[in-house]
Parts: structure tokens; sequence; C-alpha cells
């Protein structure tokens, strides 16, 4: 919060009921301007046009109850402070409004005393701030626990609990689902030669290529390490099979930067490719990123920089190298 912003003057908007104090209010010096409008639908224009610091819901507007209405500019308005003042008998009301999202709850006596009126304003924008910082924390928290820290990826936690989900889906629906793991080559070479930071950068750039590879359904998760996974929901072998070599293709061609800031091609990736029907008896997350990680291996074996293929069985398919 810059120094003064709480002492700055206030844009207000009314809705609701004009009270008989209200344009009295307006010339107090702390108030830079106050609008005023009997109806939700006005109100939503002027706030968008004015951005006023604090909104007062003053009983309920026409058009929309009081209950009603403050979810509403809670979702279209979530950056302004929002006050409401209910009438003097109204404490259930005023309860249920706080808990629908008004910031400060008041009756309508304090339109009444400029002091007071002054007063339920400031309050009302500090807990919206207060409100707003705790949402942010929250949201980081969230984004912490299910996120790698390196690289931005899901983690191997919601990559577990993803799995399990989408083979669920795909059992209930008979929908085909695809499991890619991916494996840097030769990558403690990379360590050994330029250092972890520069190891570092090049797992950094091998998820932002497999993100702009990916659709927006699939998802990816740093399984440990330099290892990968990327779950492919309603994806049959043929459709897996073409993603994962248009991968392998762009991160071949892609320009890590390897030594003294200078980026170089080079660095490369296997891929082991398992699929599952849905059709047939249900697998185990384990079973099925066993059967991906054989895949994976078969694909060492057969060179690197290519991809190898298993069935839900376990059955060994070919190995197919990136295109140049």
């Amino acid at each position: 919060m810059k120094h003064g912003e709480t002492d700055r003057p206030l844009g207000v908007l009314w809705l609701g009921e004009e009270a008989e104090e209200l344009w009295g209010l307006a010339r107090r010096p702390r108030i830079a301007w106050i609008e005023s409008t009997e109806r939700y639908g006005d109100a939503r224009e002027i706030a968008e046009r004015l951005g006023p610091d604090v909104i007062v819901l003053y009983r309920s507007p026409s058009d929309l109850t009081a209950l009603e209405t403050i979810p509403a500019l809670r979702r279209q308005f979530p950056n302004i402070a929002l006050l409401y003042l209910a009438g003097r008998e109204s404490t259930r009301l005023g309860a249920e409004a706080a808990w629908h999202g008004a910031d400060e709850v008041g009756s309508d006596e304090i339109a009444a005393s400029p002091e007071l009126w002054e007063r339920a304003l400031r309050r009302a924008q500090r807990r919206h701030r207060a409100r707003t910082r705790l949402a942010i924390e929250q949201r980081r928290l969230k984004a912490e626990a299910i996120t790698d820290s390196l690289t931005g990826a899901y983690n191997r936690r919601f990559f577990d609990a993803q799995l399990s989900r989408e083979i669920g889906r795909s059992h209930r629906y008979s929908e085909p689902l695809s499991l890619l793991m991916l494996d840097l080559d030769h990558f403690k070479q990379i360590n050994d030669n330029y250092g972890h930071q520069v190891g570092d950068r090049v797992l950094q750039e091998i998820v932002q290529v497999t993100r702009r590879t990916i659709r927006t359904s699939d998802l990816l998760a740093r399984f440990g390490g330099e290892e990968f996974t990327l779950i492919l929901p309603s994806t049959d072998p043929a459709g897996a099979a073409h993603l994962a070599e248009r991968l392998l293709q762009r991160i071949a061609r892609h320009a890590f930067p390897i030594e003294d800031g200078e980026r170089k091609q080079g660095v490369t990736v296997s891929i082991g490719l398992a699929y599952y029907s849905g059709a047939d008896e249900e697998i185990s997350p384990e079973t099925f990123v066993n059967v991906a990680d054989r895949a994976l291996y078969r694909a060492k074996q057969d060179g690197r920089n290519r991809l190898g293929l298993m069935s839900e069985s376990g059955e060994r398919s070919r190995s197919v190298e990136a295109e140049g």
C-alpha cells in the first residue's frame, strides 16, 4: 500500500434508495465524488466507467434483492470495496450480506453521521484490501502445493492424483487414454560439463517447448529429476505418437542456453508411450506408469531421441526415431 493511500478522497457509488443525507455527505473533504442510482444494471455501467473506490449498497436496488446484488457485485467488481447498509432491524440480513462478500456491514444510521460514514467507508476499504491479500496468498499456496518449483510443471503428487482420475474417467466412458514419459538424453553430461544452473535452465525450457506443443487438456508434470510425464485424455495411440514425434522434433531443433550465454541445438529427449483403451478392465496407475517406463527404456536402448511404444498389456512394439 502506498503512503497516504488510505487518506486520499474516495470515489463512491451509491446503489439503492437515496438517503436524505446523501448529497450532504458528498461535500465532505474526504469524498471525491458520489454517483447514485437505484438500479443494479445502471450501477454496473457507472462502476465500469468511473471505477469507484467503494460501492455502497443501501438496503436494496429496485431490480434485485440485496442478497442477489452483493455476490453479483463481488463477481463483477472484485477489486472494489463493498459497504452494505441495512435497516436498523436487519441484523440477520447484515450477517448474510457479510457471508456473501460485503467488506463492511452497518445500519442505515451510519448515513446520518458524517464521521461514522467516513469511518465505515475506510473500514470497508481496509477489509477489502486484507481480503484481497488473503485470496492472493491462498492462490499462491495452492499453486505451490501442486507445481514443481523449478520448472512450473505440475508436481509428482498432483500427477499421481490426476492419473488415477483420468483412468477412472477413461474406463467409465470407454474413452482412450495415453501416457507419455519423457527423459532427457545424456542430461548428466550437461550438468557435469556446464553446471547445474545450465541444467536447470534446460529443464525449464523443455517445459516451455512442451507447453507450446501440447493441448490445453493435456497435463504436463515433472516426474522426478529429468523425467516428465504427459497425460493425454481422449487420445488413441496414433494421436499420442503424432504429438510425441512433433515434440521430439521441436526439442531437437530448439536452441538451448548451453555455454557462455550462447544457444545451441543438440539437447534431445526419449519418449515412452503407453495406451489404455478404456474398454477393458481398469488398469492401475502403477501399471500404466510402468508400461510407459518400459517403452521409454526401449527408446533409450534403440538409440535415444526417439519414441518407444508399448501396448497396455506390456507387449513390445516399435521404436520411432525423430525425423530431422
